[in-house]
Formats: structure tokens, C-alpha cells, sequence
């Protein structure tokens, strides 16, 4: 029964647990990434871009990971384009990040 019980809790632990330090690793992408951060901006709503903990910042703004991705990218507006400056896995965690305090 322990063995049981050790192996439920383990197995929450890592999938719960991996889902937080996911977060966590976009988080910290988000803040120290490349320069200059998502934070930089994003945080103040620097040239109009979307603000975390904001929804209505990001009506007009796709939903999905991957288009966000692309125009990050590519840059919008006054975000400097991030091709070959930035992972793309570690954009869409920091991308994930910022849509997970909407």
C-alpha cells in the first residue's frame, strides 16, 4: 500500500510539478531572455504592446501560440523582429507564460 501511494503522489508530483516549472521556465524567458526582454515592453505596455494581466490588451490580438510566435518572429510594429535572436521553443514558453496571467 505504501509503494502505492508513494508512486500516485510521485506521479502527480512530476506531472503537476513539470506543468509549474514550465511556467516557471517561460517566466524566466520572459524576464531575462534576449534583449530586449518581453518584459522590457509587455510589462509598462511600451508602443502599445499587449500588457500581462491584461485581457483587454489582448482582444485584437491572435489567441493561438504559433501565430504569436510567427509575428514575434517577424517582428509587429515596434518589436524588433526575433529571427535569429531568440529559440523559438523558448519564445512559445514565454509566449505560453504571458497568456497564462490573461
Amino acid at each position: 500500500m505504501k509503494r502505492t501511494v508513494l508512486a500516485v503522489g510521485t506521479a502527480t508530483a512530476l506531472i503537476f510539478g513539470g506543468m509549474g516549472v514550465a511556467l516557471a521556465d517561460g517566466e524566466s524567458i520572459y524576464t531575462n531572455g534576449t534583449s530586449p526582454t518581453c518584459s522590457s515592453c509587455h510589462e509598462r505596455g511600451v508602443a502599445g504592446a499587449p500588457k500581462l494581466n491584461a485581457p483587454e490588451d489582448w482582444e485584437d490580438r491572435p489567441s493561438s501560440v504559433d501565430e504569436l510566435v510567427d509575428s514575434t518572429l517577424s517582428g509587429k510594429g515596434a518589436m524588433p523582429a526575433y529571427e535569429s535572436r531568440a529559440d523559438r521553443g523558448d519564445l512559445v514558453k514565454a509566449i505560453e507564460y504571458m497568456l497564462s496571467t490573461l
